[in-house]
């Protein structure tokens, strides 16, 4: 079954970071069954920390941050 299409325009963006950091993020949002990262965890999580932190940036109010649960799975 193919991924349904997003509503909207991606970016492909490459992002280097401390092992160490990358490491903690992939083993909170790890699927016990696959013991990976959920599918889509990471780029929810990385779009969500920019959104915030734009509305910061811009003294708009700030969104509410995802649950880690909510990241697990895969609830928009």
């Amino acid at each position: 079954m193919p991924r349904p299409r997003s509503p909207y325009l991606r970016a492909d963006v490459k992002l280097s970071l401390p092992a160490a950091i990358a490491a903690q993020v992939d083993l909170t949002l790890e699927d016990p069954l696959t013991r990976k990262p959920r599918y889509s965890a990471r780029s929810k999580l990385t779009a969500k920390l920019y959104e915030i932190w734009l509305a910061h940036i811009h003294g708009q109010p700030v969104p509410p941050f995802p649950t880690l649960d909510e990241l697990r799975n895969d609830v928009a």
